[in-house]
């Protein structure tokens, strides 16, 4: 019960009941997607039905089933962005919906490689971070980090379901080359066009995410406060039509 004490807001808890964590909805406790964990799901089932090569199919399939738990709830950062409950999932679905839109119009890119590529880049962080909720840095995240953790569970994965070497060599790369330069933690630059794209996309969605956080504190007519992820740039929040 919610009382007023001295002006100030005061919680008297009149009784407590223990419940299991499967009871619990924390989108109801913890900053969350913006999208409910039904809907991002049923929108990973519908890009995974796209993707036409079998071994692909196959191959994001079994990855993502065998880490469900921790790459449909961890957020996709400690920090900076998409660093809330789902956040790693709804990041992953949202450079999956570019990725396809980007495809219709350069019809040379190889589709499959770009959802699966999409889907997987940052599996790495289910093992490179510790939770859910309140994540910080495991041991194998700290001493490995999430590209190379991706990269090993995706190779792993490949060789187990006897992937052609070819698309698995092309799929790794993906991983590894996400993050585009050296100094930002790939150990390759892109090498193909779907990594090109895939490293590009990812960049996009992250620094939008926080573009976005800031126009959240901003007034319209205002500038934001200068964003450290962003060169440390000030953006103006033009007046929106009502």
């Amino acid at each position: 019960m919610m009382q007023n004490y001295r002006g100030h807001p005061q919680l008297k808890v009149n009784d407590i009941d223990f419940v299991s964590p499967e009871q619990v909805d924390l989108n109801r406790f913890v900053p969350s997607a913006p999208a409910s964990q039904e809907k991002m799901l049923s929108k990973l089932s519908e890009f995974i039905s796209l993707i036409q090569d079998s071994d692909l199919k196959k191959l994001t399939e079994t990855i993502i089933e065998e880490r469900k738990s921790a790459y449909t709830t961890y957020p996709a950062a400690v920090t900076v962005h998409h660093a809330y409950y789902g956040g790693l999932l709804y990041h992953s679905l949202s450079i999956c919906a570019m990725a396809i839109k980007t495809c219709d119009s350069y019809s040379f890119l190889n589709r499959d490689y770009l959802i699966a590529g999409s889907l997987l880049h940052d599996i790495g962080k289910t093992k490179e971070l510790s939770s859910a909720t309140a994540a910080s840095y495991t041991e194998e995240g700290n001493l490995l980090g999430h590209i190379s953790i991706g990269a090993m569970i995706v190779h792993e994965a490949g060789e187990r379901l006897h992937l052609p070497q070819e698309k698995l060599d092309v799929i790794t790369h993906m991983i590894l080359a996400h993050h585009g330069k050296l100094e930002f933690g790939s150990p390759k630059t892109p090498m193909t066009a779907e990594a090109f794209v895939l490293h590009q996309l990812d960049e996009l969605d992250s620094k939008l995410e926080v573009l976005k956080e800031a126009y959240n504190v901003t007034e319209e007519g205002s500038f934001t406060n200068k964003i450290p992820w962003l060169d440390s740039s000030t953006f103006f929040k033009p007046h929106r039509q009502k």
